[in-house]
C-alpha cells in the first residue's frame, strides 16, 4: 500500500499496531467473537447425532428410565443458552474495541492536523477531510475486530473436517471441494475490490467536500447568482457517488452470494452421496443429521472467510486515504499509541501566562510577500505600519489576498519580508 508522503508499508503493520494498543481488550474480543463464536455451533450437531442414532435404535423406548434422551435434550438447551451469552459478551467487547480504535485514529489525525501550519493544514477541503475522519476511520476497527476470525474459522473447520472425515472420508472431501473455490474467486477479484472501494470512498468525499465548501461560500454563490450551477454540480457528484456505491455494493454482494451458495452445492453433493451410503448401511440417520448440521455452519464459515479477504483489500484503501491526511509524518504516526482519556477525569491543560510584552502596541510590516505555489497568486511587497489608537481598513475583492495577508501576519504561511512587533 502507498500514500503520497510516506514510505509504503503493508496493511498488516498498521493492523498489528492497533491490536497491540489495548491488547487484553482485543484478545478478549477475539476469543469471544472469533473463536467461541465459531466453535459453539459445532456442539449441537454432535448432540443431534446422538439423539437421532438413539431414536433409530430398534431397542429404544421413550419410557425407559435409563434412556439418555432427556440428558441430551438438556445439553442441547444448555449449549444454546451459553452460545447466546457468548454472543452478548462478544458484542460488548467488539463495541469497546471499535470505540477505542476509532478514538485513537481520530486523535492522531487531529493532532497531526493541528500541528501543521494553520493556513493549509489539509490537502483537501474540510468537508472531504470530515468524510475521511468518519467513513475511512470507521472501516478500520470494523476490520480489526475480524482479524482473529481466521483463527477461529481454521479451528472450527479443522474440527468439523476431522469429525466428518472419521464418519466418511469420501463424502467429506466431496462436499468441501466446492468451498475451496471461494478462496480462489476472492483472490482473483482482489484488484477490482480495491478499485471499487477506492472509487466509492472518493465519491463520498467529493459530495461531503462540496457541501462543506458551500456553507463557507454561500454569500459568493448568491452574489454570483450561481445557485442553479451549484445544484447541477451537486447532482452530478451525487450521481457519481450513487454509481460507485452501487457498483461496490453489488460486487461485494456477488462475492458473498458465490461464497454462501457454494455451501448449497455442497449440501446437494451430500444428499446424492449419502443416499447410496445409507442404503448400504454405511451411513446412519445420525450421521446424516450431523453432516447437514455441519455443512450449513461450515458453509457460513467459508463465506465469512471470503468476506474477510475482501475486507482486507478494502481496509488498505481506507488506510491509504488517511495517510494522505498525515502528510509529512512517518507512516506509523497514524497508529501511534497515545492516551485517549475515555474513562476518568480529563487531564488539566496548562494555560499560557500573559506578560506585558504580549500586548500589541505597534505592528510594522515591510515588503511582505507570499505566493501560492499552485497558482502564483497571493500578496506581494506589502508594507504598512499600525500604531495605537489608529484604525486601518484592509479591503478588496474576493481573492485579492486579504485572508492571505492575515495568515502571513499570524505566521501561518511561510511569507518573505519583515514583521516587527512592538518595535
Amino acid at each position: 500500500m502507498t500514500s503520497e508522503n510516506s514510505t509504503p508499508l503493508p496493511t498488516w503493520r498498521y493492523i498489528l499496531a492497533l491490536a497491540r494498543y489495548r491488547l487484553p481488550l482485543y484478545l478478549a474480543s477475539g476469543f469471544l467473537a472469533s473463536i467461541m463464536f465459531y466453535l459453539f455451533p459445532l456442539i449441537p450437531g454432535l448432540i443431534v447425532k446422538q439423539v437421532f442414532d438413539l431414536l433409530a435404535d430398534p431397542q429404544f423406548s421413550i419410557n425407559n428410565p435409563q434412556s439418555p434422551i432427556t440428558t441430551l435434550i438438556w445439553l442441547l438447551i444448555a449449549a444454546a443458552f451459553v452460545r447466546v451469552l457468548v454472543i452478548i459478551c462478544a458484542s460488548l467487547a467488539e463495541t469497546a474495541v471499535h470505540l477505542v480504535v476509532n478514538s485513537l485514529l481520530q486523535r492522531n489525525l487531529l493532532s497531526h492536523v493541528l500541528h501543521q501550519p494553520g493556513a493549509r493544514p489539509l490537502p483537501y477541503s474540510p468537508g472531504e477531510a470530515i468524510a475521511r475522519f468518519r467513513d475511512d476511520v470507521e472501516s478500520i476497527p470494523s476490520f480489526l475486530s475480524w482479524t482473529i476470525d481466521p483463527v477461529g474459522q481454521a479451528i472450527a473447520l479443522s474440527i468439523g473436517v476431522i469429525v466428518l472425515a472419521r464418519i466418511n472420508l469420501y463424502i467429506t472431501f466431496a462436499i468441501f471441494l466446492p468451498l475451496a473455490l471461494v478462496v480462489i474467486i476472492v483472490n482473483i477479484a482482489t484488484k477490482r475490490i480495491r478499485a471499487y472501494r477506492a472509487a466509492t470512498q472518493q465519491s463520498i468525499g467529493n459530495v461531503t467536500g462540496l457541501v462543506g465548501e458551500l456553507f463557507g461560500a454561500i454569500t459568493s454563490v448568491k452574489v454570483a447568482n450561481a445557485e442553479q450551477n451549484v445544484v447541477r454540480h451537486l447532482e452530478k457528484l451525487n450521481a457519481a457517488r450513487r454509481t460507485a456505491t452501487l457498483r461496490d455494493t453489488l460486487f461485494n454482494q456477488f462475492l458473498e452470494t458465490v461464497s454462501y451458495n457454494m455451501g448449497n452445492l455442497g449440501t446437494g453433493v451430500l444428499l446424492v452421496a449419502a443416499a447410496g451410503a445409507m442404503s448400504g448401511g454405511q451411513f446412519t440417520v445420525g450421521d446424516f443429521a450431523l453432516f447437514v448440521s455441519y455443512i450449513g455452519w461450515l458453509t457460513t464459515i467459508t463465506g465469512m472467510f471470503g468476506s474477510f479477504l475482501a475486507r482486507y483489500r478494502q481496509v488498505s484503501v481506507s488506510i491509504d486515504r488517511l495517510l494522505v491526511i498525515m502528510q509529512g509524518a512517518p507512516p506509523m504516526k497514524l497508529v501511534e499509541h497515545n492516551p485517549i482519556h475515555l474513562l476518568g477525569p480529563l487531564p488539566d491543560l496548562s494555560q499560557p501566562v500573559k506578560t506585558p510584552a504580549d500586548r500589541l502596541n505597534s505592528l510594522e510590516v515591510r515588503h511582505l510577500t507570499y505566493l501560492y505555489p499552485e497558482s502564483g497568486r497571493g500578496i506581494r511587497d506589502i508594507t504598512f505600519n499600525l500604531q495605537p489608537s489608529t484604525l486601518t481598513v484592509i479591503t478588496g475583492r474576493i481573492g485579492s489576498g486579504k485572508t492571505t495577508l492575515l495568515r502571513a501576519l499570524l505566521g501561518l504561511l511561510p511569507a518573505e519580508g519583515e514583521i516587527y512587533w512592538n518595535r
